[in-house]
């Protein structure tokens, strides 16, 4: 009776232990960060975190999801088949009102006038002078501009329906200009800077924050909150190494940017000079900017007022405490 006593309280310690360790052990051990991302500016942290050893010095291994759609992207990060995904705020913010599908926030990046990051090209043999110019032409836009391009057009005196919009790829929609299959285009950066290189006309710059909102908020990087239940370690390893990123930026923009052309297969030298968003991180969130811009897109008919009862943007947010 005593043995069998003895040998049960082993095998409640060795559980015990087991319970206690193992979780540290998995955390412990080299995590496969899988990321969503698409090829705009927006998405250079996670490349930066990488090439700086960032990411490896917190045992985490990047694969990198392509997608220029960013619903794809959203559904990819709800269902968990990637960890973070760069997602620009419309989409998070219709869908967060619309369906109630929740992410979590830690970093923004905002669009300014005065460093102007996005750009509407027209090709140099269209006489295009205003947005009014653009009806029964053929436009490229990013997918990411979906909600946002039918309010611009509407306000210069266009109805959405009198343009042929295409929504592709920013490199597609270069090479479609350069090549007169579109007449006009919308590009962020770096492709920005790579159409005012090849000869495409410039007719608006920096129009995202001077139309709709100043400064205007391009992406944000989220999580899907069952991270931080399941793994919440691997969620502060990806905030310290993303954080670190964003601290270098400023600093060492050349060599960032070069870092970003290079995995894009773009010629760091002639691309050298493109802009840079500002990138803020988790406490640097402009929280009212953010109601102010789901207000622009209630009032403009993107997202039913109704749906935005009970929506606040703090409980997007990531709470720093969830990173301790």
């Amino acid at each position: 009776m005593k043995t069998l006593l003895n040998i049960l309280i082993i095998i409640l310690a060795l559980t015990l232990l087991y319970i206690l360790i193992y979780p540290q052990y998995q955390e412990g051990k080299v995590y496969e960060l899988k990321i969503g991302v698409d090829n705009s500016v927006g998405s250079l942290i996670p490349y930066l975190a990488e090439a700086k050893g960032f990411f490896q010095g917190q045992k985490l291994k990047p694969v990198y999801f392509y997608s220029e759609d960013p619903d794809y992207l959203y559904d990819k990060l709800l269902s968990q088949e990637i960890d973070l995904a760069v997602l620009p705020w419309s989409t998070v913010l219709k869908r967060v009102c619309e369906k109630n599908e929740s992410v979590k926030v830690f970093i923004s990046s905002d669009f300014r006038t005065g460093i102007p990051v996005d750009g509407f090209f027209i090709h140099p043999k269209e006489k295009i002078k205003s947005l009014k110019d653009l009806k029964g032409k053929k436009l490229g836009i990013p997918p990411a501009l979906k909600e946002i391009v039918p309010i611009i057009l509407t306000e210069n005196g266009v109805k959405p329906t009198e343009v042929l919009t295409f929504e592709l790829p920013q490199s597609e929609i270069l090479n479609k200009i350069k090549n007169h299959e579109l007449a006009a285009g919308i590009l962020w950066e770096p492709y920005r800077t790579q159409a005012i290189k090849e000869g495409l006309v410039l007719l608006l710059d920096g129009f995202l924050p001077k139309s709709i909102i100043t400064p205007y908020p391009g992406c944000l990087y989220a999580l899907n909150p069952l991270l931080f239940r399941q793994r919440r370690r691997v969620a502060i390893r990806i905030k310290i190494a993303t954080d670190m990123a964003i601290t270098i930026i400023d600093k060492e923009a050349p060599q960032v940017r070069k870092i970003f052309l290079t995995r894009l297969n773009l010629d760091p030298e002639q691309l050298a000079d493109f802009n840079l968003p500002e990138f803020q991180k988790l406490t640097g969130i402009n929280e009212a900017q953010i109601s102010s811009y789901l207000l622009y897109l209630v009032d403009k008919g993107v997202i039913d007022k109704e749906r935005t009862q009970g929506v606040k943007i703090k409980n997007l947010l990531a709470e720093p405490v969830a990173f301790q």
